[in-house]
């Protein structure tokens, strides 16, 4: 298998050949009659990984100590503990990939984006893949660029990819992730936010409304803060993008996932589906599943947001940022269009997540996005037992969330407002099933 790569890079014989057997090797797995799920269960790679996050934390928090005092110093490593708790749940909780397919992968694009950016980067970074299904990735303080998996679903070829990449290891080279914890700490640890917190608890009256007012004005600050920082991201990714490629219009094709945060595809389901997937012998399908609540005697009129949605975003809208770029750089006016690589690594492991999409969706525990992904799955194919015993699995786990009454946790309430037609409908299908119609079916699918 010849493997070619969207962007130019020093290609010696030695990587030439190592890339071929992953792509050769990631093809037969991917495509053989046995399908190999992605691994996020080795333990000894998950132990390994939080031994080294230990290390990392303990020298930032000496570094804390030593630089801070007081409640700064107090707060600064108060969050650095409760950061690395989130991060091992992560961790512990499987949602990190060590599968070989992502990981070399991965590691071979960390080592080639170092070695070809060389002096010019000045804080050091590791690159680790999640089983998210969102098509998104952060910098953590510690140095770590997590990719979610999402990105091998959405994006179009390796070049958008290593854009999303020097995104995030531009905030990394700003320390962004640094400077937001300690200006968060000297912000709640400063004399005046202690003296308009005493002032709140001194009043007899009205300290509620004060106290949100404090909260409004400090989450706005932040936001606004955040915007101007994903700018700053993402100039200077692009300044590092451009050294690693010559297609330098996928930078701007790749910014349009950023936008896109939720990894629910495209999907169409009418009620002859529903019909079609959920009658059997000894369930009969009832027309009252699909029957949404009338919603027209509900008065939402009076109902006014506290926190304006737009004053709290954290990014910029994508035309923004785009319309931005352009005029910092005049190359970047002239559109191209993205290319597709059929051949390259990239591409077989974004088929991978395509297939793996339900099991990973699973593990998030994200029951309601993983079923109806599988539907869209058995309209296309109807006979597909791994599909269909993976909704077997999600419509149990739902049957035993609605028995501890944690529904709610798992599968979106509907609402008036809701655009998606598709959705809304499958949201009043799962939420008129009874616990004795959620087990039966759980059953039926899980036998096959």
């Amino acid at each position: 298998m010849i493997c070619l790569f969207s962007f130019d890079r020093p290609a010696t014989k030695l990587r030439q050949y190592i890339l071929c057997i992953m792509a050769l090797f990631s093809g037969i797995l991917l495509f053989g009659q046995q399908q190999v799920p992605i691994d996020t269960a080795d333990y000894a790679n998950r132990a390994s990984l939080k031994e080294l996050l230990t290390k990392k934390y303990e020298l930032m928090s000496k570094s804390f100590k030593k630089e801070y005092k007081g409640d700064t110093r107090k707060m600064l490593t108060s969050d650095l503990e409760s950061f690395r708790e989130q991060f091992f749940q992560s961790i512990d909780e499987k949602e990190f990939i060590f599968d070989h397919r992502f990981t070399a992968f991965v590691t071979q694009l960390e080592t080639e984006i170092k070695a070809k950016l060389g002096a010019e980067l000045k804080e050091h970074f590791t690159m680790y893949t999640s089983i998210s299904t969102r098509p998104n990735a952060f910098c953590t303080i510690d140095g770590s660029i997590v990719l979610h998996q999402g990105l091998f679903q959405f994006l179009d070829n390796e070049d958008q990819l290593m854009a999303i990449i020097c995104h995030e290891i531009a905030h990394n080279e700003l320390k962004h992730p640094r400077n937001s914890l300690i200006k968060r700490a000297k912000t709640a640890s400063s004399k005046t936010y202690k003296n308009r917190i005493s002032k709140i608890r001194n009043k007899k009256v009205d300290r509620n409304t004060r106290a949100f007012k404090l909260l409004k004005d400090l989450i706005y600050s932040q936001s606004e803060e955040k915007r101007h920082r994903e700018m700053e991201a993402d100039s200077l990714g692009y300044v590092l993008f451009q050294k690693l490629t010559k297609n330098s219009y996928e930078y701007i094709n790749a910014l349009s996932f950023l936008k896109a945060i939720d990894s629910l595809p495209s999907i169409n389901i009418v009620p002859e589906d529903y019909e079609a997937i959920f009658s059997n012998n000894s369930t009969p399908f009832k027309s009252s599943w699909l029957e949404e609540e009338d919603y027209s005697q509900y008065d939402y009129s009076l109902y006014k947001e506290k926190i304006d949605r737009d004053s709290i975003k954290s990014h910029p809208e994508f035309q923004e940022r785009v319309t931005k770029l352009k005029e910092i750089y005049p190359n970047l006016k002239e559109h191209q269009e993205s290319s597709i690589d059929s051949s390259s690594v990239f591409n077989l492991l974004s088929e991978l997540s395509y297939q793996e999409v339900i099991h990973s969706t699973s593990i998030q525990k994200k029951y309601g996005q993983a079923i109806y992904i599988s539907l869209h799955r058995l309209i296309q194919n109807p006979e597909d037992t791994y599909v269909r015993r993976w909704l077997g699995k999600n419509l149990y786990a739902l049957k035993k969330a609605k028995e501890n009454y944690q529904m709610n946790k798992f599968v979106s309430h509907i609402n008036q407002d809701m655009e998606d037609v598709s959705y809304r409908l499958f949201l009043t299908f799962i939420w008129n099933l009874s616990l004795q119609d959620l087990g039966e079916f759980a059953n039926h699918f899980s036998k096959d």
